[in-house]
């Protein structure tokens, strides 16, 4: 790649030389109209080249289309530049030939562009308060293109430093806010904003998931963000798809579990914040995920907070019965543990759920997650009926399905009176 780059930046320097000569100025002029323009077109030109160099990958084939161009201009050159006459055909095929070039720019640009540059660029339109719509595209291009590829621009054979990392996790973070405070502007740059509004949904599903698809991504970092909002209730229409499609996301669930006491400690947070707020069962998905030491203390957590309780508690039974009713994944534990957290500090709840929580929408549910607790003791009341489904929550008899020591009877079948 080395021998050619040298040689297109050797062709490209000798262009620039030629377009700047004072001397053959006004014949210039006479052959590209817009000289200036077609100026600053080769600088830029320069640059992006050199960036494709610096990041040491295989391009030769881009550098070969340019400068077959930048070949073909500078032989347009020497065959008119001492013409008398310059005829239309002549100025057609040197627009026609720049047209190319400015597009084999553009492909080069976008291709070498970091992170970092798509960053800086969506800054500039914030500033200018001009062509959002155009954010849009560069979120969608940065996500597809860019986060698999450098973030900033650095010299590829050298070992990344510690201050590489730190200034790669600054600039991923300034992406999230521009994702999380732009995504909008996607569907808006659409011709039917009001329109095919599934398609918008998958297409909000499937930037998120190739976002976080890449090594570079930082989910806790995003997942402050989005905290952030949620606190801040700065929440939109397209940021309710993102979260909902986050806290079903496997590898947030798999980042929740492997990182569970930080997610613990910030879920506790927002919890006690957002008592009324139709984010909670969202996020409620995320607390089933947690290890079981995490989950118990957030629990534990729930149960000290008076203020909460009433709201919060609910919405965790009737969330983590839909996820253990609907989902592969063996959430019987989590609901063992919160039975004996239940028995051990807050006894008052049995009454709670059995007088106010199980109803007919959960009643069956909740009979089968007992059977797959405590099997036959259970199982033997053949019954799935409401007030018996309530009746299990009887302090004394719940208790009981603790003691390991009372033997299981085969077929034993009790009566309700």
């Amino acid at each position: 790649m080395t021998s050619s780059y040298e040689q297109t930046v050797v062709l490209l320097r000798q262009l620039q030389l030629i377009l700047a000569d004072k001397s053959i100025n006004k014949k210039i002029q006479n052959l590209i109209k817009n000289l200036t323009q077609t100026q600053q077109l080769f600088k830029k030109l320069l640059n992006v080249i050199e960036q494709l160099n610096q990041q040491q990958q295989q391009n030769i084939d881009k550098l070969e289309s340019i400068s077959k161009e930048l070949i073909h201009l500078k032989q347009l050159l020497d065959e008119n530049l001492n013409k008398i006459t310059v005829n239309s055909k002549i100025t057609s095929s040197f627009n026609e030939c720049l047209l190319t070039i400015r597009e084999q720019y553009r492909i080069i640009r976008n291709h070498v562009q970091t992170l970092e540059q798509i960053n800086e660029k969506i800054n500039r339109k914030i500033l200018k308060n001009k062509h959002k719509n155009e954010i849009g595209q560069l979120i969608v291009r940065a996500i597809d293109e860019k986060i698999s590829n450098p973030i900033c621009l650095q010299n590829q054979q050298q070992e990344i430093t510690k201050l590489d990392k730190q200034k790669q996790s600054k600039i991923l973070n300034e992406f999230y806010d521009h994702f999380l405070n732009y995504i909008p502007l996607i569907r808006q740059s659409s011709t039917n904003i009001f329109e095919y509004d599934q398609e918008y949904i998958q297409q909000l599903h499937t930037l998120q998931n190739n976002l976080f698809n890449h090594k570079s991504v930082n989910i806790k970092g995003y997942f402050l963000k989005i905290k952030d909002k949620l606190i801040d209730h700065n929440v939109n229409y397209s940021m309710d798809i993102l979260l909902e499609d986050f806290v079903r996301n496997p590898l947030v669930h798999i980042n929740v579990s492997n990182s569970s006491q930080f997610y613990s400690i910030q879920l506790s947070q927002l919890f006690q914040q957002l008592t009324a707020s139709s984010h909670l069962e969202s996020l409620t998905v995320l607390i089933f995920h947690l290890d079981r030491n995490s989950f118990q203390n957030f629990i534990l957590s729930i149960f000290q907070n008076p203020r909460t309780i009433d709201v919060i508690f609910k919405i965790i039974y009737n969330k983590g019965i839909q996820l253990y009713s609907n989902s592969t994944t063996n959430f019987k534990e989590k609901f063992f543990d919160l039975f004996q957290l239940i028995l051990s500090n807050k006894i008052e709840l049995l009454d709670r759920l059995r007088d106010s929580i199980i109803d007919q929408t959960n009643q069956q549910q909740t009979f089968h997650l007992l059977s797959d607790l405590y099997g036959q003791r259970i199982q033997c009341l053949h019954s799935m009926d409401l007030n018996h489904v309530k009746y299990l929550f009887n302090f004394l008899f719940f208790k009981s399905l603790t003691y390991k020591q009372i033997a299981v009877v085969s077929d034993l079948k009790v009566e309700f009176n």
